[in-house]
């Protein structure tokens, strides 16, 4: 029993060492401490700041602030009656049913008046007069684009004895575009300027109160996830605020064959935009403009989730090019038409090093860079020790560029690098566009169909979907060289591809003309 009840004593003593041992180690571990989820730095904001910034009441504040420099625009223009528009009606039966046929077809005849809507915000406002203030209202190119049509002459800048352009004053056809603001007040405005390669226009109004102006936002500080206001004019419904976050803010949106965008790198994000929005502001939490709404991805027309804005270093710049030079844009030009950025199988084909730069299409007889000596399939590498990745980057490059300006470019040519210097010019270029009429002369080989005409002209007429060339080439492409070999046959273009294969090449460079310009392609023979 005394050993019963020492061993119980032991057992008690054992448990409350164990008891004591537990609470010590407890005691560490809630004591330990742990690493910040969000490590503090001077560059950035730290979590707990940003949590707090993004409160609803502070968005609502700023929603409603932000709200008054926001505009509904609904553009609305009668098409021209162009020469031929009017049918024959033929013979028709007399008396009271001929004169109905006749009222019926003609009404059905008549140009139909074409509206759209959008939305816009104030960047400009400034007294003119006494009582009288001058605003300027930023909205997308495509809102008031057909308006823009009917303008005798709108868009036909002249180059005069000193180089600049001067755009003519526009006549109006019909056409009008009404600005209506949240409190309910309406205005007439007119077109300052526009700009189609970046889908962007300044509208002009006169009132004799002032708008509150929206400050530009900085495209550097903008981040993943950072919260985002969108308000605008969806279907009509004025002053319509949408929240989300910025999913990323380079998303690359090619151009369709024969457009030249300016833009490049769009801001994506999830916030609900729908048709009407376009033209309006996307804003950060402080209100400040971050990109223009331009364009949704949808399949039945409404918000899925995915939309892409002009990011406002884009927008800015070119607004403020546009109230400088009095409604246009002065883009520097070398006289090169640009192909596609160069991937593995193209510097694979080109012995590059690395994959890097974008080829040169077309050079223009007469222009800076033919004088510097660049040619049709050199691969600018840098342009002023910058590193160019795409054509964007190069456009961007050289467009900002003053006339008179000297540039440096680091080229790929024949295996090799290259260094030349550019003299950067100012004007409009309005290449020809290359025509092929051909004929029938069918032959299938890699996954394509190709027809020649009576000049030797070689056209793609049918590319296989699940070919080697699927990704490559389009039906109307004209396959004007193939590796080295300038094309004048249907033949030799075939025997140049069926000899790259018996040798054993796994990628042939193809140029080719699209939509009036000149393209590099890469394509594989495996």
């Amino acid at each position: 029993m005394q050993n019963v009840t020492l061993m119980k004593k032991k057992n008690t003593l054992f448990l409350m060492m164990l008891a004591a041992l537990a609470t010590d180690i407890s005691a560490d571990v809630q004591t330990e401490k742990k690493p910040p989820l969000v490590e503090k730095s001077s560059d950035k904001e730290s979590f707990a700041k940003s949590s707090a910034q993004i409160d609803p009441h502070y968005l609502s504040k700023t929603a409603e602030t932000c709200v008054l420099s926001v505009v509904n625009i609904s553009a609305a223009s009668l098409p021209p009656k162009h020469k031929g528009q009017e049918h024959e009606l033929g013979p028709l039966p007399e008396g009271p049913l001929g004169e109905l046929l006749k009222r019926y077809f003609a009404e059905k005849l008549q140009p139909r008046k074409v509206t759209s809507l959008g939305s816009g915000f104030v960047i400009h406002c400034k007294e003119s007069g006494k009582n009288q203030y001058r605003i300027l209202i930023v909205t997308n190119y495509h809102v008031i684009a057909h308006i823009v049509e009917n303008y005798d002459r709108f868009y036909a800048p002249t180059l005069e004895s000193k180089g600049d352009q001067r755009r003519k004053t526009p006549t109006s056809k019909g056409g009008k575009v009404t600005i209506k603001t949240d409190g309910g007040k309406e205005f007439t405005a007119s077109i300052f300027g526009t700009d189609p390669l970046c889908d962007l226009a300044l509208l002009e109004v006169s009132s004799s109160e002032p708008l509150p102006v929206l400050e530009w936002g900085d495209y550097s500080k903008v981040r993943l996830a950072d919260p985002v206001l969108a308000i605008g004019n969806p279907f009509g419904l004025g002053g319509t605020v949408s929240f989300g976050i910025i999913s990323r803010k380079d998303r690359n949106m090619p151009s369709e064959p024969g457009e030249a965008s300016q833009v490049g790198q769009w801001l994506q994000t999830d916030v609900a935009v729908n048709p009407g929005n376009s033209g309006g502001p996307l804003l950060d939490r402080d209100g400040r403009v971050v990109a223009v709404s331009t364009a949704i991805l949808s399949i039945g027309g409404g918000s899925l989730g995915i939309t892409f804005g002009i990011p406002c270093e884009t927008a800015q710049y070119v607004c403020e090019e546009l109230i400088k030079n009095g409604g246009y844009v002065k883009r520097g030009v070398i006289g090169v038409i640009l192909g596609e950025p160069v991937d593995d199988a193209m510097a694979a084909a080109l012995n590059m090093e690395k994959t890097q730069g974008v080829m040169v299409g077309s050079v223009m007889p007469g222009k800076p860079a033919e004088e510097a000596g660049i040619k049709s399939g050199d691969v600018i590498l840098e342009i002023n020790d910058r590193k160019m990745m795409s054509a964007y980057d190069a456009r961007r490059a050289i467009s900002r560029m003053k006339a008179g300006s000297s540039i440096r470019m680091r080229l790929w040519r024949s295996q090799g690098q290259k260094m030349l210097n550019v003299t950067v010019k100012v004007e409009e270029l309005n290449p020809d566009a290359l025509i092929a009429e051909s004929k029938p002369g069918t032959c299938h080989e890699l996954g394509f169909t190709v027809e020649a005409n009576e000049k030797g002209t070689v056209v793609v007429t049918e590319v296989d979907e699940e070919g080697p060339a699927s990704d490559k080439l389009r039906p109307g492409d004209i396959i004007v060289e193939i590796g080295s070999y300038s094309i004048t046959s249907l033949e030799q273009a075939l025997s140049i591809i069926r000899e790259a294969k018996k040798t054993g090449k796994s990628n042939l460079l193809l140029v080719i003309v699209r939509s009036g310009e000149k393209r590099h392609l890469a394509l594989s023979l495996k």
